[in-house]
């Protein structure tokens, strides 16, 4: 993934970033939204992060307020975060809207990317301003 602050300003345009991360899939975003805290960044910048339970929160050194975490099998006590999968309902509300025209990465296990991506264009994102990782085959798994 290549995305920074300093492309916006150098396109004449600052559009927010939604990174959309399925387990162990925040890896590369762990480093931009390091780089982002680190500049200061004035890009608006969100980060919906889904893995299993809290014990698999992976990077909770560096995830901060950018940063809404789905625990999709078990909750501790009193969890304010979103319980379940990233679904349409969850994508609609903690994503930046498509009129806000973000800038959209999505890394995760195939099925879990291909899901986000359709329903992202579904919610009336641009196409053109998804960029994808996936990790898997394509085949669901059995």
């Amino acid at each position: 993934f290549v995305w920074s602050a300093a492309a916006d300003r150098a396109d004449g345009e600052q559009r927010p970033v939604q990174l959309v991360a399925g387990g162990s899939g925040v890896a590369p975003f762990l480093a931009m939204v390091d780089h982002h805290q680190r500049q200061g960044s004035p890009t608006a910048l969100r980060l919906l992060y889904s893995t299993r339970t809290a014990a698999d929160v992976i990077g909770r050194d560096v995830l901060g307020e950018e940063t809404t975490v789905a625990l999709t099998r078990e909750q501790p006590p009193g969890w304010p975060g979103v319980t379940g999968r990233i679904d349409r309902d969850v994508l609609a509300h903690y994503a930046f809207p498509p009129a806000e025209r973000p800038r959209v990465f999505v890394c995760g296990s195939t099925p879990f990317v291909e899901f986000v991506a359709a329903t992202l264009i579904d919610l009336g994102h641009d196409p053109s301003a998804i960029r994808l990782e996936r990790y898997g085959n394509s085949e669901e798994p059995k």
